[in-house]
Order: C-alpha cells, then structure tokens, then sequence
C-alpha cells in the first residue's frame, strides 16, 4: 500500500468490473430503437398509402414509446443520482483508507521507535551491568590480593617476632 506512486514497485491498479462503464467497455447492449423507420419502410413497402391499421400501430407505438420515455426520463435522473452517490461514496472510502493508512504508519513509526528505544536502553543496560560486573571482580581480586598480602604479612611478622 505503501510507495503506490514509485516505480519499480509491485502494487496494481485495482481491477474493473465487467460492468462498469469505460471508453473501452461501453457496454454489452447495443442496440437501436427503429421501430419509426421500420413503419416508414412499411408505409414505402405499402406505396405510400395510409391504412387505419398502420395508424393505429403507430398511434400503439407512439404512446408506449412516449410513456418509456417518461419512465427513461425518471429512470436517467435516478441513475444520475445513483451514480453521483456512487462516485461519493468511493471518494469517501478512499479518501478514508488512505487516512487509516496513514495513521497506522504513523503508529508503526511511533511503536517502532518505541522499540528501538527500549533496545537502546537495553544494551546500554547490559553494558552497564558488564562494567560493573568487571569492576567488582576488580574489587575481588585487589580485595583477594590485599588479604594475601595481610597474610603474608602477619605470618612474617610472626616469625620475625618469635626468632627474636
């Protein structure tokens, strides 16, 4: 998710579905209403002569087509609508995944340099903890050596004294 616009990442664009609506992919419906050239060709077919049955089919079909009309008038406002509504909501569910993606690298961040923090002051910790390790077994010894040489001492002292 992260580094979308580099170049030598692997993240895709998201697929499209077959179907939405694209320069490339207009559709899978592609079909013509002629029916007002089917009863011209009909009238020419006929010479030209009106009957009363052809004016009531087209009479038929004027009025159905009128109504769909209407209903394709409704019908595109309320797709318009939708489609407004639509683009919103996505804009909005982007525009909040990238906040979220961005707050989770930011508490990344915070979490990690919390962590390396605490290593920081582990291994200053355990630096610590080996110099005065040493130290004290500075101390032990010196202190080892210091009772050696008491010893030494008293026992020279002692002999001095009794080959006195």
């Amino acid at each position: 998710m992260f580094g979308y616009g580099s170049k030598n990442n692997n993240t895709r664009m998201p697929k499209t579905p077959h179907t939405m609506i694209l320069p490339q992919n207009y559709g899978f419906s592609h079909c013509f209403i002629d029916d007002d050239s089917q009863f011209v060709l009909e009238l020419e077919q006929r010479g030209n002569i009106p009957t009363q049955e052809i004016a009531e089919k087209i009479k038929n079909a004027s009025n159905q087509r009128t109504k769909e009309a209407v209903m394709w008038k409704k019908i595109g406002k309320d797709l318009n609508k939708l489609s407004k509504a639509n683009s919103e909501i996505i804009k909005q569910a982007a525009a909040a995944k990238l906040n979220v993606a961005r707050t989770s690298k930011r508490q990344y961040d915070s979490v990690s340099g919390m962590f390396d923090g605490m290593d920081r002051l582990t291994s200053e910790y355990e630096v610590t903890k080996k110099c005065r390790s040493q130290r004290l077994s500075e101390i032990r010894v010196s202190y080892q050596e210091a009772i050696a040489n008491l010893r030494s001492n008293s026992i020279q002292r002692q002999k001095a004294t009794t080959g006195n």
